[in-house]
């Protein structure tokens, strides 16, 4: 369970560096 939520953390972390202004979209 937590490598998968490793996993999601990387995931996410990921999706931040590519797309920095991902928050204005919430």
């Amino acid at each position: 369970m937590k490598e998968l939520g490793l996993g999601i953390t990387t995931k996410v972390i990921e999706e931040v560096i590519v797309d920095p202004d991902w928050y204005k979209t919430l």
